[in-house]
């Protein structure tokens, strides 16, 4: 019988705070989502090499690149609140202005 393992991990904020509700993706095809604890599990991998992905809109994603021998496999993501930029342009297509999410809005 062909052993498998635990892949899991936490995935936090760059200041360390645990996230809950962050999407976690194993080789395109495996997916958990964080609890409130910010931990992740895939149970019954196989031996090989794997992807494990951090997707969200909110935080930054990364992937983590490994080979899976023969033990259980723990692996933390620390990830940072990505900055949202928006564009105008008028329709000369002159920037009109940038908005981030600091708040600032049109006059």
């Amino acid at each position: 019988m062909r052993q498998s393992y635990k892949v899991f991990g936490t995935v936090s904020h760059s200041i360390a705070e645990l996230l809950s509700g962050i999407e976690i993706v194993l080789d395109d095809s495996l997916y958990d989502t964080t609890d409130i604890n910010g931990y992740y599990e895939f149970e019954h991998i196989y031996t090989g090499q794997h992807v494990l992905r951090v997707s969200s809109e909110t935080y930054t994603t990364d992937n983590y690149n490994f080979a899976l021998a023969s033990s259980n496999l723990s692996h933390d993501f620390v990830v940072k609140r990505m900055v949202v930029e928006k564009l105008y342009i008028e329709k000369d297509a002159m920037v009109d202005y940038l908005e981030n999410i600091s708040g600032y809005t049109l006059p």
